[in-house]
């Protein structure tokens, strides 16, 4: 199972988790997983695209190394944890990569004319590593909507 397939099988299982706010920005399709905020479409996923701003497609960003690649999750393992938490969650808060890139500052910066004309914005969470930066899309004047 590639890793698109395996992130949305995990998102098809918190969508199945009875609270308002997943049901809200949580949208599941055929092939399709969309994350909104508010109206807009904050982000997406194929078995074969990741988008983020409908735009900025990261599928090259993540695709594993082959040696990793084989080492897929344990999907009955996540829906067994999902299960036994869902009781304890209280809405969908974020959904995040990761991914690798030299220049993080540079890389970021790619994102704003797309930033620009949607009604979300970017937000940078301190990092306990110096070579780890964490950044986040979304709209934090409506905090029921989860962030990218």
């Amino acid at each position: 199972m590639e890793i698109n397939q395996e992130i949305i099988e995990i998102l098809k299982e918190i969508e199945k988790i009875k609270k308002p706010n997943i049901k809200k920005y949580l949208k599941k399709e055929k092939n399709n997983i969309k994350i909104k905020s508010s109206e807009d479409e904050l982000f997406s996923i194929t078995p074969n695209s990741l988008y983020v701003l409908k735009t900025k497609n990261l599928q090259e960003k993540i695709i594993l190394k082959k040696e990793i690649k084989n080492n897929t999750l344990k999907q009955e393992k996540i829906k067994r944890f999902l299960k036994n938490i869902s009781k304890r969650i209280i809405r969908l808060n974020h959904v995040g990569i990761g991914y690798n890139c030299k220049n993080p500052k540079k890389e970021i910066k790619k994102y704003f004319p797309q930033i620009n004309y949607s009604q979300f914005n970017l937000y940078e969470e301190i990092s306990d590593n110096q070579y780890v930066n964490w950044y986040y899309l979304g709209n934090l004047k409506e905090i029921q909507c989860p962030l990218f």
